[in-house]
């Protein structure tokens, strides 16, 4: 009878242990070792003081911390055109000033460097088109041979040697510059 109220004595103290870790708090453990139901139940009640406790102060906690998000944000919904523009900014950088415009078949492409928009007049004006309409326009190769009447495979090929040539222009360029 003795070992099995030790085993609840140590049950006892490990979770007096883990609630007084959690809570801060102690729970007394109990006095006569001869009531084994007493004991259990005593340490079940525990157990679920212990729980309830720790249960309400997450909830105050959780509360407390919507009540204080509410106090400080506020939907950008909310707020008004002026205090909308406020908080809006464009970066401006020295690259930005350049725009130069190349038409397709379906848009208007803006480019913004310099340099690739020598690459680009570099090629021929189909060439040039298709690279626009893949990389400007997002447009997959099907898509791209229906616009230009052309077939898929001599789309992809067309890609392929054109880009090649874009990145042989740039790199003369970049060397050349150095």
């Amino acid at each position: 009878m003795k070992t099995k109220n030790k085993k609840n004595f140590e049950k006892s103290h490990i979770l007096n242990f883990k609630c007084t870790l959690f809570m801060g708090e102690c729970i007394k453990n109990p006095r006569k070792w001869g009531e084994n139901v007493k004991l259990e139940i005593d340490i079940i009640n525990q157990f679920d003081s212990c729980v309830k406790n720790a249960l309400n102060k997450e909830l105050k906690y959780r509360l407390r911390t919507i009540k204080n998000l509410q106090k400080n944000y506020v939907n950008i919904s909310e707020l008004s055109c002026t205090e909308q523009e406020k908080l809006n900014y464009n970066d401006e950088y020295p690259s930005d000033a350049f725009g130069a415009k190349l038409t397709t078949r379906l848009f208007e492409a803006v480019v913004h460097d310099e340099l690739l928009y020598e690459a680009l007049l570099s090629i021929r004006p189909k060439t040039r088109e298709l690279i626009l309409l893949k990389f400007w326009g997002e447009l997959t190769d099907v898509e791209i041979g229906r616009v230009m009447n052309m077939k898929r495979d001599n789309v992809t090929k067309t890609k392929i040697r054109a880009l090649k040539r874009l990145k042989e222009f740039m790199e003369g360029m970049n060397n050349y510059e150095k």
